[in-house]
């Protein structure tokens, strides 16, 4: 008996044990046969993996290009992982998803973190600073739009109705266009085409095109960031990739309003940006001792910096007077072992995890950043969903990329 992701299943399978719903609901018996409408019928309920007689995890299946290229892709792929634990069931079922996914296309392949450049240290060294110090300077590296200001006046008044957000989404023909062209997209698969933002409204929902607009009109401001630091496309990459990612997350959770965890994707590393375009110095320390002792970014910031980018964001989000369950998702999105009762953090976790290993894009850093098995244990998903997120993001992050014309 073996349990695999429901990407991998085939019709003809026999099921080896009872698979039911998130709710209980009994959909196969042990013994019963697959067929395409039962697969249908898995997907549309939710369900991630199951246990299927006489199935072995193996290469077998694959076509002969890839199976000659697999053990490369793997050495590569465990390169990147280097700082997770690979027993774990999560780790090892994304760690083979990856190198398929590598071996799959033709090299030349992306640099293994032994093989990326490292930038230039500063000389001197800058000393630590305050996370409150850089809060008090204006913001070099951007200017939010003042639509954001209004949607976020929207989101805080108990008051504030539909018509009221059409309304301010409406008078921003750029951000507009924008909208309704995620609207249409793969992104949300709806069959009849929405004409207008008061359409887009009634069928995606005031709090979900609310929570949308503020992320996309935030993705078009930020811009000012030396180029030897991080590329913006790629940043903005890597930010769409991880908001894909939360909401596919969110989205198996059940959770409603499902577009604020693709939001706190879009602004988790906001900090991050923030350290590049107000110490630049900083930055480069930063990236240039990250590479030297092939560690992450992220571990070194509180000795380089003086404080952490996830810290740093979260003082953004409250500054802008974000929704506070906003401000706490991006807050802890490296510490989800802290939020005890709640998968939030560790949805975003996760999120930022497949976004790096996945290679769309990067904000800094040439390894998986690492999750704790109970980091995992949090997130209260199987690895087959893991999995399955992995795949379900490609095209529509692809999809989103190309809607917001993130390119200079």
């Amino acid at each position: 008996m073996t349990r695999i992701s429901i990407t991998d299943l085939k019709p003809g399978m026999r099921v080896a044990d009872d698979i039911r719903d998130g709710n209980g609901r009994l959909l196969f018996k042990c013994g019963d046969v697959l067929s395409p409408a039962g697969l249908r019928i898995l997907k549309i309920w939710g369900v991630t993996e199951a246990a299927v007689i006489g199935e072995e995890d193996g290469e077998g299946d694959m076509p002969p290009t890839v199976a000659a290229r697999f053990d490369e892709a793997m050495e590569r792929t465990r390169a990147h992982f280097a700082l997770h634990d690979p027993a774990n069931p999560h780790v090892a079922a994304l760690m083979r998803h990856c190198a398929l996914r590598l071996a799959a296309s033709p090299p030349p392949w992306p640099a293994t973190p032994g093989e990326a450049p490292s930038p230039v240290r500063p000389d001197p060294a800058p000393r630590p600073v305050t996370l409150e110090s850089v809060l008090r300077e204006d913001m070099r590296f951007g200017t939010l739009p003042s639509v954001f200001h209004r949607l976020v006046e929207v989101v805080n008044d108990p008051r504030s109705s539909a018509a009221d957000a059409a309304e301010i989404i409406s008078k921003d023909t750029d951000l507009s266009a924008r909208l309704l062209r995620i609207a249409n997209s793969a992104y949300y698969g709806l069959r009849a085409r929405i004409e207008t933002i008061t359409r887009a409204v009634s069928i995606i929902g005031t709090n979900q095109l609310v929570s949308l607009a503020m992320g996309v009109s935030v993705v078009t401001a930020f811009r000012g960031v030396p180029q030897d630091l991080v590329d913006m496309r790629a940043f903005w990459t890597h930010s769409i990739a991880c908001g894909v990612a939360a909401r596919i997350l969110a989205g198996l959770h059940r959770m409603s309003n499902s577009e604020r965890f693709f939001v706190a994707g879009l602004l988790h590393d906001m900090g991050r940006l923030a350290i590049y375009g107000q110490l630049p110095d900083h930055g480069r320390l930063l990236l240039a001792e990250a590479r030297t002792r092939g560690t992450t970014v992220r571990s070194l910031e509180r000795e380089i910096v003086g404080f952490t980018h996830d810290a740093m964001s979260g003082a953004i989000l409250r500054q802008w007077k974000c929704p506070v369950s906003l401000e706490r998702n991006v807050q802890r999105h490296h510490t989800p072992e802290s939020s005890s009762g709640s998968c939030e953090p560790a949805i975003m976790a996760v999120a930022d995890l497949l976004a790096n290993a996945l290679g769309y894009g990067t904000s800094g850093e040439v390894l998986v950043p690492p999750l704790s098995n109970e980091g995992w244990a949090a997130l209260a998903l199987p690895p087959g969903a893991v999995v399955q997120t992995a795949n379900q993001m490609e095209y529509q992050v692809l999809e989103i990329i190309r809607f917001l014309e993130t390119h200079d």
